[in-house]
């Protein structure tokens, strides 16, 4: 969890750094998080960009998309 804004500023400065996104799912509830680099690197707005592993997915180059659905429920 990235709830301390000292390490959620820093978790964003090496995403930014490094050119990553990063999603994040709750596996009890399902809710997701999704990071401004994340939509910054899909280039959509954060209100765009669905929080959901279905969201996620939905954006994968389609080529790529069965690849990573499967490799999700190994």
């Amino acid at each position: 969890s990235h709830a301390d804004p000292i390490s959620g500023e820093l978790w964003s400065m090496a995403e930014e750094l490094g050119e990553i996104g990063s999603f994040d799912r709750d596996l009890k509830t399902g809710a997701g998080r999704v990071s401004d680099n994340m939509c910054r690197i899909f280039g959509v707005a954060r209100q765009e960009m669905e929080a959901s592993q279905e969201g996620w997915i939905k954006r994968i180059h389609p080529e790529d998309r069965g690849r990573v659905e499967n490799a999700l429920r190994a």
